[in-house]
């Protein structure tokens, strides 16, 4: 017998529910076809966040930080940075997002001038 391993993207705009009804076709398709499922992960979105969240905890252990920034392009994904709150604010962190500038990567560089104007005064 011939192993396969697939990985595939779904449409991050839908709701869980509509995800598992995504997953259980695709499976229902690959039985099928005579194809066996021995394991499916599902990693979801919140893989990510939770990601986010043990980098914040290293930095906290390593470095005393208590503040996080979500920025960047991939926190345009609304359910990513909602998750990633939720998350970060569990574990005790002040948890900081642009309202009055794009979250997307333009605005990187309000990181890069918050850091000089610490590194000035330090």
């Amino acid at each position: 017998m011939k192993y396969y391993e697939t990985l595939y993207l779904i449409n991050p705009n839908l709701s869980d529910e509509e995800c598992r009804e995504v997953v259980t076709k695709f499976n229902d398709l690959v039985e099928k076809r005579q194809g066996v499922l021995i394991n499916v992960d599902e990693w979801g979105k919140k893989t990510l966040a939770y990601t986010i969240a043990d980098v914040a905890d290293r930095a906290r252990q390593q470095n005393g930080i208590k503040t996080v920034a979500l920025t960047g392009g991939v926190l345009l994904n609304r359910r990513l940075v909602q998750e990633a709150y939720r998350i970060l604010e569990k574990k005790g962190f002040s948890v900081l997002r642009p309202i009055q500038y794009s979250p997307n990567d333009e605005s990187i560089s309000v990181g890069q001038i918050a850091y000089a104007l610490r590194s000035l005064r330090t």
